[in-house]
C-alpha cells in the first residue's frame, strides 16, 4: 500500500478541500445519556468527520493539515506519524482499541477531540489506497445541544448524509 503522498495526489481526493468546522466547547453541550454513559468505543467512518474541537485545526482543509512529501507544512507532529505509518500501516486497519483517539458526536455531527494527526493521515491513506476509511475501536462521546440545535443543523446533516452513520438516538 502507498504510504507517501504529494500535494497533487492528496488534492485529487474528493474531500481534500473540505474545511473542518469548529466544534462546540464542552460547556455548551449536554451528554446524551443523563446517567453519564455517553462514551462508547465504536467504529468511526472518517468521511463523517466534519470538524475539530481544537481551534488550531478548525478552518483548515484536509489538504492543509496533511504532511505531503513535497510540502513543508501540515500538522506539527504529523511527519512523525507519517514515519509510524510507513513502519506499521496495518495500524489504520487493525481491530485493536486505539488509545488517546477520541471523537465527539454533537447531534449527529462528528468532531475530532483527540487524534488529529491519525485522523488526517488515516483518511488520506485509506481513501487513496481504495480502503473504506474506517477507524475501528475508538472512543466517541455523544452530546446534544437540544432540539433547536438539531433542527438548525438538520439541512446540513441531510446534505452530507451523516444521519446514516451517526444517529444521536442510537
Amino acid at each position: 500500500m502507498k504510504t507517501e503522498f504529494t500535494q497533487a495526489e492528496v488534492a485529487k481526493l474528493p474531500f481534500a478541500h473540505h474545511v473542518l468546522r469548529q466544534g462546540i466547547q464542552s460547556h455548551d453541550k449536554v451528554p446524551i445519556d443523563a446517567e453519564g454513559n455517553h462514551w462508547h468505543v465504536t467504529d468511526v467512518h472518517l468521511a463523517d468527520v466534519v470538524g475539530s474541537l481544537d481551534p488550531r485545526y478548525a478552518g483548515k482543509t484536509w489538504l492543509d493539515l496533511f504532511p505531503c512529501t513535497d510540502a513543508p507544512y501540515g500538522l506539527k507532529r504529523c511527519f512523525e506519524r507519517m514515519r509510524d505509518l510507513q513502519r506499521t500501516p496495518d495500524y489504520y486497519k487493525s481491530e485493536e482499541k486505539k488509545q488517546k483517539y477520541e471523537f465527539c458526536n454533537i447531534d449527529g455531527e462528528l468532531y475530532i477531540d483527540d487524534g488529529h494527526h491519525r485522523t488526517v493521515i488515516g483518511r488520506v491513506f485509506l481513501t487513496a489506497n481504495g480502503v473504506e476509511p474506517v477507524m475501528k475501536n475508538v472512543l466517541v462521546a455523544y452530546y446534544t445541544r437540544g432540539l433547536f440545535h438539531r433542527i438548525r443543523i438538520l439541512p446540513r446533516r441531510l446534505k452530507h448524509g451523516l444521519i446514516s452513520h451517526f444517529n444521536v438516538f442510537k
